[in-house]
């Protein structure tokens, strides 16, 4: 990975191969994930009891939503992002019949 001047906090992980592997690690866990999933259920719970009409539910559905990305985020961390595969160049057969 060339080195940049500011790399993100992605990068700066994946360039640190044992602080890389460690976090692969540690999401890979089952009990790491089962006590993320607790902690998400206790958060929900806790949101549910504030709602108090539309305004408070949609709020608390953001706030959801932002805790399902952190998750996600957390987990994928320090993994390389795969690009797509090239496509093979495009053959031009001549169908004409001769």
């Amino acid at each position: 990975m060339a080195e940049q001047i500011n790399p993100s906090p992605k990068q700066q992980l994946l360039s640190n191969a044992k602080q890389r592997q460690a976090h692969n690690e540690l999401a890979a866990d089952d009990q790491m994930r089962s006590s993320l999933n607790f902690a998400l259920l206790e958060y929900q719970g806790r949101l549910s009891s504030e709602i108090t009409d539309g305004n408070s539910a949609a709020t608390t559905a953001y706030k959801i939503r932002g805790a399902l990305e952190f998750i996600n985020v957390f987990l994928h961390l320090g993994k390389e992002i795969q690009s797509a595969p090239q496509q093979s160049p495009i053959i031009q057969l001549d169908h004409n019949i001769k």
